[in-house]
């Protein structure tokens, strides 16, 4: 009598199978909740963290991910699942990825531009009179290295002179404006220039520090505080209403006659 052979059931058949079925781990990004220390999206976690942040090629080249990996693991892990706040930013062409916290050098930060720094009139009369000292050729010479060609060979010592000296100022504290080059190219005499020059700031030298201009622009009202020192606007000082003008506006203006100086000095409102 030949014993009977018990077959398996179905079901411990397949349960045994699955047992013996190792888990299998997508190459295209972990999918549990928590991750082991020493597991791929604890390593990306460490990554996101540091205090430069990390690419999308430095994760694909520490896991082996795809791109598309990396992304899906960025929006549906990172952002969905764990609740960070990534943020990410453009830096030569890579984009950034960085976990934010606190003190994230990624957090968006108010643009701030800082102003030149007013000229030191100390040594530029320093360099002046240096070079009231020169000899004519030591002025020729500074003469060719200041513009880029040699002197007229007949100009005398004292217009040289004169010429860098005034040249070092207009490069220091700025150069005539296209108004007075024109009164001086139309004067007759030094005298006459001076005489027009003195009627076109009468009503610039009539306002004092402490004054307020103001001036709609672009359907902006715009202020300027004057100073003992040159005009405020916009949290910088500058020496010259041209000056201002022109970061307002982005080109070239007269400043007096763009506030309102030269035709009707009442424009100005104390303060």
């Amino acid at each position: 009598m030949s014993k009977s052979t018990k077959k398996p059931s179905p079901t411990k058949s397949l349960l045994s199978v699955r047992a013996a079925k190792p888990s299998r781990q997508s190459a295209d990004g972990p999918r549990t909740n928590k991750a082991d220390a020493g597991s791929k999206q604890a390593r990306v976690i460490a990554m996101l963290r540091s205090p430069t942040g990390t690419t999308t090629a430095a994760i694909m080249k520490a896991t082996g991910w795809q791109q598309h990996s990396v992304r899906r693991f960025l929006a549906g892990v990172v952002r969905k699942r764990l609740k960070l706040k990534l943020v990410s930013k453009k830096v030569n062409r890579n984009r950034i990825y960085q976990i934010a916290s606190e003190d994230s050098s990624l957090i968006a930060m108010p643009r701030v531009k800082i102003g030149p720094a007013l000229p030191d009139r100390t040594g530029l009369d320093v360099e002046i009179g240096h070079l009231r000292d020169l000899d004519i050729a030591p002025l020729r010479s500074r003469w060719h290295s200041v513009f880029g060609r040699p002197p007229p060979p007949h100009l005398p010592r004292h217009l040289l002179f004169r010429t860098l000296a005034y040249q070092l100022q207009a490069d220091r504290l700025g150069d005539l404006d296209d108004t007075s080059r024109r009164l001086l190219d139309r004067s007759g005499s030094p005298e006459k220039a001076g005489q027009r020059a003195v009627n076109l700031v009468r009503h610039i030298a009539d306002v004092r520090p402490g004054t307020s201009l103001s001036r709609e622009w672009n359907g902006r009202l715009e202020r300027v505080a004057v100073l003992a020192e040159g005009f405020a606007w916009n949290g910088k000082t500058y020496p010259s209403l041209s000056q201002v003008a022109l970061a307002i506006t982005g080109t070239r203006w007269n400043g007096p006659r763009f506030f309102g100086l030269r035709d009707n000095p009442s424009k100005g409102s104390s303060a």
